[in-house]
This record gives structure tokens, sequence and C-alpha cells, in this order.
């Protein structure tokens, strides 16, 4: 009789699985018997035919002894399998819940070894950023000092300089203080002796009775600037005298003359200052002309500073600002009451 062999897993516990070998009996040949069958018509009774129809069977055999003692040693071998060889759900179950651990098991191991090592990293990551801020922290606080240091000196520079262009100033201006700027002369009026001009120019101007003598004069010339088209504004003429008492002179006597003509042009005489020291006077201009409209005297003191008396005081200012504050709260006249009558009005 040949015989066929089962192959089938079995697990005794958590420690494993096993393969169990079973011998299974081979079906036997079929036999072959033929079976008579009448047709169903029955108007031709000679018609009658049979069929031969092979009909299989399997007879059954007593089972080998090899094959009995094969599946005794499968069912001691492997607890929960039935003669037949077949697993009972208790197994299943064991086997299923092995398989499980395993694969947990494994995805745990993968999955705490993956994440050391990408605690790892991250750590590496994490120190060499450390480092960095550090760095930059360093180099911040570095700066943050370099930064305060270059603010004091540029606070101390600032005022150094300020000094300095102060004192340039000053020292400048000192350089002139025997030089008169006049406005108003004819351009070539001059001549090519600009010198001896301004000492006639002076006397003709106030007269012999108040200047007999010309003043001594060093040297005279035009600014230096663009000749100006015929008609235009005249260019300055700058004088330096030889003394400062007949510079002082002749200012004092322009002030006292008050309008000056020369040939029919208006002359003004100033102090020929640096051009810093004429822009911080300019910004006095507007105050000035409203003390010319209230009626009141004024006069600058050097180096940028007003003086004028109102209602019995005297009052200083080196600031325009406070100048014209003042201006505007205390001196400015009151406003005339408009006329009522033709007569009033001088029609």
């Amino acid at each position: 009789m040949t015989a066929m062999l089962r192959v089938e897993e079995c697990s005794p516990g958590a420690a494993g699985t096993f393969s169990v070998i079973t011998a299974v009996p081979a079906p036997s040949k079929p036999s072959e018997t033929v079976i008579p069958i009448q047709n169903g018509d029955d108007s031709d009774p000679q018609a009658e035919t049979y069929s031969e129809i092979a009909s299989t069977a399997a007879p059954l055999e007593p089972p080998d002894m090899e094959d009995a003692n094969a599946q005794s040693l499968a069912s001691a071998q492997c607890p929960g399998s039935t003669a037949s060889g077949e697993l009972t759900t208790t197994m299943l179950k064991e086997v299923l819940i092995t398989t499980i651990r395993e694969e947990i098991s494994t995805l745990r191991a993968e999955f705490i070894a993956e994440l050391r090592s990408s605690h790892a990293n991250l750590t590496t990551s994490i120190n060499s950023l450390n480092s960095k801020v550090r760095d930059m922290e360093t180099a911040a606080t570095d700066m943050d000092k370099r930064i305060a240091d270059l603010e004091t000196t540029c606070k101390t520079l600032d005022s150094e300089n300020k000094r300095l262009r102060e004192k340039m100033d000053d020292l400048e201006n000192r350089s002139r203080r025997n030089n008169l700027r006049i406005i108003g002369i004819p351009e070539g009026a001059e001549g090519s002796q600009p010198t001896l001009f301004m000492g006639s120019f002076f006397t003709e101007l106030f007269g012999a009775s108040k200047l007999p003598n010309p003043p001594e004069i060093d040297r005279a010339h035009r600014a230096p600037i663009p000749r100006p088209q015929p008609g235009a504004r005249p260019r300055p003429m700058l004088v330096r005298f030889l003394r400062f008492q007949a510079k002082e002179e002749i200012l004092r006597l322009s002030r006292q003359q008050g309008q000056s003509l020369y040939k029919n042009s208006r002359v003004h005489i100033f102090p020929d200052l640096s051009v810093e020291l004429r822009n911080r006077r300019n910004k006095f201009k507007s105050v000035k002309l409203k003390l010319h409209e209230a009626g009141l005297k004024f006069r600058m003191q050097y180096p940028a500073r007003l003086i004028f008396s109102f209602d019995g005081s005297t009052h200083k200012f080196d600031s325009a600002a406070e100048a014209c504050s003042f201006l505007n709260a205390t001196v400015l006249p009151t406003p005339r009451a408009v006329p009522d009558t033709a007569a009033e009005l001088k029609i």
C-alpha cells in the first residue's frame, strides 16, 4: 500500500515551533462496474440499449500499523492536535500569539534602535547649535561693548569738533576785526586803485566836518565773486583799516547818519564777518524787522547777541526763537483803531 506524507507545524509553547510529518494512506485504484440503464423510450421495445458507466468506489481499507504509529507520535509531540494531524483552536491561538509577540519584539527593537540613532543625531545638532549660540552671544557682547565705546568716542569727537569749529570761527572773525563790508558802491567806481578811492569815499560820504582826515586803509577790493551783469546789484567792497579804532569810528558815524547816499546810491556799512557768523546773525532778521516796526532801537553784540531796550529794561537774546517769543508776548504794539470818518482817512 502506498502512503502520503503530510507536514504540519506545531508549537509546544513559547519556545518555538517544529514540523510534524504524518502518514496519510493513498486511495486505491477505483474499480469499474457496468450498470445497465434502460432508455426511457417505451415505444420501441426493441431499441433497448445499455450504457456502460464507470463508477468509482473507494473501498475502505484498514489502516496500516505504521500509519497509526505515526499519528500517535504526532499527537504526542504536538499537544492539541487530533489523531488525523489537524490543529485545534487552542493551538492556533498559541501560534498566532507567539508570532505576534515576535513581530512586536522585532518592531520594538527596530524602533528603539532608530529612536536612539535619531536622539544621538539630535543631541549632536543641539550641541552644535548651543556652541554657535554661545559664540554669537560672545560676539554680540563684544559688539555691544565696541558700539558703546564708539558712541562714547563719537560724542567726545563731536564735542571736540564743535569746540574746534567755534575756535576756528572765532579766530577767523578776529582776523577780520579791522575789516568793513560796504554794500551799494556802483560797480567800477573804485577804478584801478580801490585803496585810494576808499580813503576819499569815507570823507565824501560823511563830510569833512565829521571826518577831517581820511582813515588809513591797509587794502581794499571787491568781494571775490563773479562780476555782475550791467544793472545788477554790485559786488560788496571789502576794506581793511590799518587801525581798529578807525574802523570803529566809521561804524559809529554810519549809525549816527542813518541813511547814507553815494552818487544817488544807498550805501550800507557792516562789519566783515565769517559766513557762519553771518548765518547766525541772519536768524535775527525777522526779529530786527519787528523791532524796527515797533520803533525800538537795537544792536548786535559779538558774536551773535541781540540787545534792545523796552519799558526801561535792557533785554539780551542769544536765540532768535526766544527773542521772537518775547516780542510776540510783550513788545509788539497794539493794533491801531480803524478810522471811521473820511476826515480821519484824509480823503
